[in-house]
């Protein structure tokens, strides 16, 4: 079973996977020029960005910085759930952005419910908009959250 909710805009690109079985090699080595926010929810995964791995726990928030190699590596056949959001620091009306330059790559939020309370939001508006309702909606949840994580 694989479900995701999706949207794809020309600077801002976001997805809620939930899948079971994952093969070990699902997601291969890449880069790209946008930043990317991954939330990990659950399952068995290491996050590799360039020569630095992290064992993924439950309320992990990555954050890729824009050309840096990365990619999940599936540690064992269980059911995986994450969110991934990716944006251009062109998105329109992004504020708050350069708050992540001092930000850790890894980040736990589990004693941060504000900070999951935002990602979980996503769902509810993707259900409920569209289009650049939609993006608009999301570009304000990724201030917020760049505000929220710069006084953690």
């Amino acid at each position: 079973m694989q479900k995701d909710y999706s949207y794809k805009g020309e600077a801002l690109f976001f997805k809620h996977e939930i899948s079971r079985n994952l093969p070990k090699d699902a997601y291969s080595m890449h880069s790209h020029n946008m930043y990317e926010l991954l939330y990990f929810v659950g399952g068995d995964a290491t996050h590799v960005i360039e020569d630095r791995q992290y064992k993924l726990k439950r309320g992990d928030l990555v954050l890729i910085k824009p050309s840096k190699y990365h990619f999940i590596r599936i540690d064992s056949a269980c059911d995986y759930e994450r969110y991934d959001i990716l944006f251009s620091p062109r998105t329109k009306n992004l504020e708050g952005l350069e708050l992540l330059e001092s930000t850790p790559e890894i980040i736990n939020l589990e004693e941060y419910p504000m900070a999951t309370e935002i990602i979980k939001k996503t769902d509810f508006y993707h259900k409920h908009f569209k289009g650049e309702d939609f993006e608009r909606i999301l570009t304000g949840l990724l201030c917020e959250l760049f505000y929220l994580l710069s006084v953690t």
